[in-house]
């Protein structure tokens, strides 16, 4: 038995450092104003099932997503934008876009000049 504390996973980490969360919100935000459901998220994603489903718990739980629509069993989603979370990855997303895209700059001359190596 070892006496090592038991790590708790922040709020912040569990979503930021969710990859295949921050998948499917930047799928979102590319596809704004459409609206997916989970198949179609899936389908551009190449996401397994039980992975989308298990982030998906996760993306309820803070609120990212809202149902807009549903068709038999089948339900529409949106970003939910009155989410101010969700605003900020928003915002996140295209400050990056802006610092990093491909007409700026550029990836390696953002990584030369705050020094980042690869």
């Amino acid at each position: 038995m070892t006496n090592e504390p038991e790590f708790i996973e922040s709020n912040f980490l569990r979503l930021l450092g969710n990859k295949s969360a921050m998948r499917i919100v930047e799928l979102f935000i590319e596809e704004s104003p459409n609206n997916l459901n989970k198949t179609e998220v899936g389908i551009k994603l190449s996401m397994g099932r039980n992975t989308l489903y298990k982030v998906w718990e996760i993306l309820d739980e803070y609120h990212i997503l809202k149902t807009v629509d549903s068709i038999g069993r089948g339900r529409i989603y949106i970003l939910d934008k009155e989410n101010k979370l969700t605003m900020l990855l928003i915002r996140i997303k295209a400050v990056m876009d802006a610092q990093w895209d491909t007409e700026g700059p550029g990836i390696s001359q953002c990584r030369k000049s705050i020094n980042i190596q690869v």
